[in-house]
C-alpha cells in the first residue's frame, strides 16, 4: 500500500513539474517597438529592437540585441526682441514665434545578463538584468534664425536658418526590468522598462513592448 501511495505521489510531482517546465527550450528571438526619452530627457524617440536570448540555467539568461531609434522633434520657440536707449530704458518690444526642428537617428548594440528570481521556465518570466551598450547617433537641429537685410528679402525671405550637425559614439550601461508571458509553449509577449546612461552624458530611458518565438 505504501508503495502504491509513493508511486502516485511521485507521478503527481512529475506531472506538476512537467506542466511548470514544459520543454526546457533555451533559445528565443524577440522583436519589439516602443518609446524613450533620449539625450538629456527632452527628445522623444521611437525605438525598434531585435533580440536573441539564450537560457543557460533555470535562473540566468544572456541576450544580444540590436536597436534602431528615430527622433522627430518639432516645436515652436518664441523670441522676444527689445530696443532700449543708452540708459537701458525700454523703447519698444516685440515677439516672434519660429518653428524649431531636432532630427536624430541612432543604432545601438547591447549585451545583457538577466536573473529570473522565480525561474525562467515558467509561463510567466519576470527578469531583472543589466549589461553594456554601444550606440552611434547622428543629430541635426536648428540653432538660429538671422534677419535678412531688406534688399535681399525678395531672394532669401525674412530670415536665414542655420543648422548644426552632430555625430557621436559612446559606451554605456543597461538597467532593465522585463516581464514575458509564454503562449502555447511557443509564442512570447512581454514588456520591458529600461534606462541606459552613457559615458558621454547621454541617457536613453523608456518602454518597449515585445513579441517573440521560442525555438
Amino acid at each position: 500500500m505504501r508503495r502504491v501511495v509513493l508511486f502516485f505521489l511521485i507521478a503527481g510531482f512529475v506531472n506538476v513539474y512537467a506542466q511548470d517546465e514544459p520543454a526546457r527550450k533555451k533559445f528565443d528571438i524577440r522583436f519589439g517597438a516602443g518609446w524613450s526619452l533620449l539625450g538629456t530627457g527632452d527628445l522623444g524617440a521611437a525605438n525598434f529592437e531585435n533580440e536573441f536570448n539564450f537560457k543557460f540555467s533555470r535562473y540566468f539568461t544572456t541576450s544580444a540585441s540590436f536597436n534602431y531609434g528615430r527622433v522627430d522633434n518639432n516645436r515652436e520657440e518664441t523670441v522676444i526682441y527689445t530696443l532700449t536707449d543708452g540708459e537701458g530704458n525700454l523703447i519698444s518690444q516685440r515677439t516672434e514665434t519660429f518653428p524649431w526642428y531636432d532630427v536624430a537617428s541612432f543604432l545601438q548594440g547591447n549585451i545583457n545578463l538577466f536573473i529570473s528570481p522565480f525561474r525562467n521556465n515558467r509561463k510567466n518570466d519576470l527578469r531583472i538584468g543589466g549589461g553594456i551598450s554601444v550606440y552611434n547617433i547622428s543629430e541635426s537641429f536648428i540653432n538660429g534664425y538671422f534677419s535678412v537685410p531688406e534688399e535681399y528679402k525678395w531672394l532669401y525671405g525674412d530670415y536665414f536658418v542655420t543648422w548644426e550637425y552632430d555625430k557621436r559614439t559612446s559606451f554605456g550601461w543597461n538597467i532593465i526590468i522585463e516581464d514575458t508571458y509564454t503562449i502555447a509553449g511557443k509564442f512570447l509577449v512581454g514588456v520591458k522598462a529600461f534606462t541606459q546612461p552613457y559615458m558621454n552624458g547621454d541617457i536613453n530611458s523608456g518602454f518597449i513592448g515585445k513579441v517573440g518565438l521560442v525555438f
